[in-house]
């Protein structure tokens, strides 16, 4: 029991690292962009109040560099991120978004 237990778990690893290469590889290196977003973590997950000023200075960045790994990381979904809030984000931290920025 064990051992399948170990074996499902290192299926899931493979399939969690296939997926997170894949989205580096097409998305053109988001994933280091959103692993900057780690200071955003505990607002979109509902575990603070307002967004911490770290945050705010690196979805400015991320805006104003690579505006398309915001649409990737609210596709992935990534763990217990409430989708209202990561939306809502840029509102919070008084960042202003246009289509251009998300179309560059």
């Amino acid at each position: 029991m064990a051992a399948r237990a170990a074996s499902m778990l290192g299926a899931a690893a493979l399939v969690v690292a296939a997926i997170l290469a894949s989205a580096q590889s097409t998305a053109g290196g988001c994933m280091q962009t959103l692993i900057d977003m780690s200071p955003c973590h505990n607002y979109i997950t509902g575990n603070e109040t307002t967004p911490p000023k770290s945050c705010c200075s690196q979805l400015a960045i991320v805006v104003s560099s690579k505006p398309e790994c915001l649409c990737l990381a609210l596709g992935l979904g990534l763990g217990n991120v409430n989708k209202t809030r990561a939306h809502g984000l840029p509102d919070k931290c008084g960042i202003p978004l246009s289509i251009t920025s998300v179309r560059q």
